[in-house]
């Protein structure tokens, strides 16, 4: 007992004290009670005493290298304001554990049974850690401060995991030590305090290997759910439903292997890795909640959702990984994928929105990559704005599914867009394109809006070849284009001058909303059509079917060489339809769309044969041939077919092949 202002010191520096006698301790007014305060002191409590208190009202109690011999239970309550109860170093409790004290310092105690643990003062708490909980352990903080666990050296609980925060501070778990376990399930209430954290401090890592983490059945509805440095190693589901204004932080540096569906009013997941089959996340609250970012969803199926009044942004520093298919779910508020960074998508990408979504709505980019087929999707009714994206996959294409508006940049590096003339690519008023090639264009119609000249990115079958127009007069004016590696089929009747047209590809092109006439700019690659295909380009025609004729838009420029350039409209064209190329001399050997030829030998002769796909006032076919490859001589001149938009098939017996 102490009433004074001292302090009574008891197996201060002398290892083995042994307490043979039940211990009561009082202190009502002075300094405390310390148990081997010293460094080489240490005690003993024999077996079938008790370590109990009187009153306790005053000063600090501290337990350290002290033994208890059996598992009686033990109740430590230190009811006064500025009591501190400081337990361990190397103190061990065999039996349940009752401890309770304004201030609550955990400095490296084992405890073989339950464990209640509560501080309720208004001095924060820094347990250096080292202690260890053979079964249930419930951690309380009651008061006004922070009680902190695990600031040195690493904490374990092998049972299950108790923590209520009913006061104003936080519960700091495995705060700034490394290899903290969790062997049991977590379970967490938060009603009116700053919130629980696990690994707050840089220092701090731990790992849950058992169970699931749950919310307790008080709720978590104040302060935020950090769960940092955190690692989950058993593949078990983990369902978190937060409310009222609470927060739930995942990460930096967390992983969770299971299944998981969190809900919370705020969320911010920083350098987080899913791994589990599904991931589910939902904001339902207000705000605005900016994660960090870094993320890598590696689930099959992820859904990110914002139900709530408020702002969810992922990846505002750092972009995000999703390997799997991924939802973006929005039925309030705003939800902002890809805010900033090149976002990798590997998957489909679904929007189940009633409000516009934007992807990358700062400077975001949503990178499609992977090896597989894609698809971008729409369950909701709102509009989807992918700012800015890159197209550059290993293999495999993206199809649309719903109309998609691109605001500010598309890149094409390699892989196709396939769209349909319901489900569009846009580009906005201001949008422009980079890149495009054989490997990589929209396989379908694009539309663009806008006041902006403009060459659309379009291609089909392997070939690459834009169609480009002039600045429209208007900003919401738009002209949708396609491209066709195909004889057209439309008409064979020529404009006055023209003496033949391409039989390898056409475009359509459509003004599909204002009145805005504009030039137009066809490309060609002589070495994606079969045979000769330009030889002059100053022959070269725009032509346009209006409905009964190729009319002539003439030559306003050329660009390129025979083997690849192109050719602009003579001014403004003010009726849109299909465009192909045509030429007013016969210069151009445009009309063929040649699909096969082939040479076999046949003892002393050779069989040759070829298959046209089409052919456009084909007059005749002349075979030549050539010993090395450089001079030829004419072999035979055979009949075409004229006009035809089916295959033909041709053959001819060279008799007197070289030999």
């Amino acid at each position: 007992t102490t009433t004074g202002s001292g302090t009574i010191r008891l197996a201060n520096s002398v290892a083995g004290t042994q307490f043979n006698g039940n211990i009561i301790l009082n202190s009502d007014n002075g300094g405390g009670i310390y148990f081997s305060n010293g460094t080489s002191g240490s005690s003993i409590l024999a077996s079938g005493k008790t370590l109990s208190l009187g009153t306790f009202n005053a000063g600090e109690l501290q337990i350290s290298r002290f033994t208890q011999s059996d598992a009686s239970p033990l109740t430590l309550n230190l009811v006064g304001t500025s009591t501190l109860l400081r337990l361990g170093p190397s103190t061990v409790f065999p039996g349940n554990v009752d401890l309770r004290a304004s201030r609550l310092l955990l400095n490296g105690i084992t405890v073989g049974g339950t464990a209640y643990l509560e501080k309720n003062g208004s001095t924060n708490d820094n347990g250096v850690g080292g202690n260890s909980f053979a079964f249930t352990t419930t951690i309380v903080n009651a008061g006004s401060a922070d009680l902190s666990l695990g600031n040195t050296t690493a904490d374990v609980f092998n049972g299950d995991l108790i923590i209520s925060n009913t006061g104003t501070g936080r519960v700091l778990m495995a705060n700034n030590s490394e290899d903290n376990l969790f062997n049991g399930n977590i379970i967490v209430n938060s009603t009116s305090g700053s919130g629980i954290y696990f690994c707050n401090s840089s220092g701090g890592t731990a790992s849950f290997s058992s169970g699931t983490i749950q919310v307790g059945p008080d709720g978590f509805s104040a302060g935020e759910f950090g769960l940092r440095r955190f690692t989950q190693t058993v593949n078990t589901p983990q369902t978190i439903t937060l409310t009222g204004t609470a927060i739930l932080a995942c990460g930096p540096a967390t992983t969770f292997i299971g299944n998981v569906a969190f809900s919370a009013p705020g969320i911010t997941l920083n350098t987080t890795t899913f791994n589990g089959n599904t991931t589910s996340i939902t904001k339902t609250g207000s705000g605005l909640n900016s994660s960090v970012g870094g993320n890598t969803f590696a689930s099959a199926t992820t859904t990110i959702g914002n139900s709530g009044t408020g702002t969810f942004r992922l990846a505002n520093t750092t972009a995000d990984t999703f390997n799997g298919d991924v939802t973006f779910s929005v039925s309030n508020g705003t939800l902002e994928p890809a805010f900033n960074g090149t976002n990798i998508f590997s998957g489909n990408i679904t929007l189940a929105n009633t409000v516009a979504i934007t992807i990358g709505a700062g400077t975001g980019t949503l990178l499609f990559a992977g090896s597989n087929d894609q698809s971008v999707n729409r369950t909701g009714t709102a509009a989807v704005t992918f700012r800015r994206f890159t197209l550059n996959k290993i293999a495999g294409h993206v199809t649309l599914n719903t109309p998609v508006n691109v605001s500010t940049l598309g890149t094409f590096t390699n892989g196709n867009i396939i769209t349909t003339t319901t489900n569009l690519l846009n580009f906005s008023n201001g949008a422009i394109i980079s890149g495009g090639s054989n490997a990589s264009y929209v396989d379908g119609p694009v539309r663009k809006t806008g006041n902006a000249a403009f060459s659309f990115p379009t291609g089909d079958d392997g070939v690459y070849r834009p169609i480009a127009i002039s600045a429209p007069g208007t900003a919401s004016h738009h002209f949708t284009a396609q491209y066709f590696k195909e004889s057209q089929g439309y008409g064979t009747a020529l404009a006055t001058g023209i003496q033949s047209i391409s039989g390898c590809e056409y475009w359509t092109l459509d003004r599909t909303f204002g009145t805005s006439n504009v030039a137009v700019t066809l490309n060609w690659n002589s070495a994606d059509c079969a045979g000769e295909y330009v030889n002059d380009l100053s022959d070269l025609r725009v032509l346009r079917w209006n409905g009964t004729t190729w009319a002539n838009h003439g030559n306003g420029g050329t660009t390129g060489d025979v083997g690849a350039g192109s050719v602009t409209s003579d001014g403004v064209i003010t009726s849109f339809s299909p465009f192909t190329i045509g030429s007013s001399s016969m210069d151009n050997p445009l009309p063929i769309e040649l699909i096969a030829f082939s040479a076999q030998q046949r003892q002393h002769e050779v069989l040759l044969q070829w298959t046209t796909a089409s052919e456009l006032n084909n007059d005749y076919f002349t075979i030549e041939k050539s010993k090395n490859g450089s001079d030829f001589e004419n072999l035979i001149t055979l009949k075409g077919a004229g006009t035809s938009v089916t295959q033909k098939q041709y053959e001819f017996i060279d008799k007197s092949p070289f030999k």
